[in-house]
């Protein structure tokens, strides 16, 4: 089974959300989705999770939290929260940007994120466990 991770990282008020804007793979080319990459071996989510955050994005978070994980018949994702108003920069070919949440469900984006930033963005909800067979 594939394993990845992903996480939103939300400005203190909850008004923006960090996005990266993805150039590959090309089912994703041009549309944005939240900060994440795949399990290195023998690598705990959350290690991931600051991992590849601090490679795309620039900055160190250590406070990522668990909110939901998303799977299908080969591959799970284990998606984070974290808040705060950090310096981030793109470290990489594909660019991060500060986007506002109001504007989510008409920006070019991954179809779960659509559902995904709002579950995060809830205090109170339990951690979900999604299956898509």
């Amino acid at each position: 089974m594939l394993e990845y991770v992903a996480g939103f990282l939300f400005s203190e008020n909850r008004k923006k959300v960090l996005l990266i804007e993805k150039l590959k793979p090309e089912w994703q080319k041009g549309k944005y989705n939240g900060i994440g990459g795949k399990l290195e071996v023998e690598e705990l989510p959350e290690q991931a999770m600051g991992r590849e955050f601090k490679e795309e994005a620039g900055v160190s978070i250590s406070d990522w939290i668990p909110f939901c994980e998303y799977s299908g018949w080969d591959w799970k994702v284990y998606f984070f929260k974290a808040f705060g108003d950090y310096n981030v920069s793109s470290q990489e070919e594909e660019q991060v940007h500060w986007v506002n949440v109001d504007d989510v469900q008409t920006l070019p984006i991954i179809d779960n994120l659509k559902f995904l930033i709002p579950m995060a963005l809830h205090k109170d909800d339990p951690y979900a466990v999604i299956t898509e067979y």
